[in-house]
């Protein structure tokens, strides 16, 4: 049965996230890597994956700036979303944005996120999983 009409931005984000992670690891250039990144995003501004993956690539590219706002985004998104906490703070600290990154180290995160036992599955998959060379 083929996706019901409402549902094809949700499906064409997800396949633009998709791309975007794909491109990321088999070494495509940055820039075709970031407009997947915001396509999905447009599509589904209240992706935190997508949010936080951006982030991370506006930092390797020294935009600290651009990079707070997409964590910033993520964490709005998603308020339990740990790395994004972290890597927030590391960006503010790269701006010298002492106080702020303060707070963003203290960001409430749940109890069951504290525990050291609480590996996410990405990270228990991770070496189980051929790397590409």
């Amino acid at each position: 049965m083929p996706p019901v009409v409402s549902e094809i931005p949700l499906l064409e984000g997800e396949i633009l996230y998709s791309l975007a992670l794909f491109e990321d690891k088999l070494g495509f250039g940055i820039d075709a890597v970031i407009g997947h990144y915001k396509k999905c995003i447009e599509l589904l501004p209240q992706n935190p994956r997508a949010l936080h993956n951006l982030g991370n690539k506006y930092r390797s590219l020294g935009l600290e700036k651009e990079a707070t706002v997409s964590y910033q985004r993520a964490l709005a998104a998603d308020s339990t979303f740990t790395h994004s906490a972290a890597n927030l703070a590391v960006s503010l600290i790269a701006q010298k944005r002492w106080k702020e990154a303060l707070r963003a180290t203290r960001s409430k995160v749940p109890a069951d996120h504290q525990r050291p036992s609480k590996v996410p599955r990405g990270r228990k998959l991770h070496g189980k999983l051929p790397h590409l060379n």
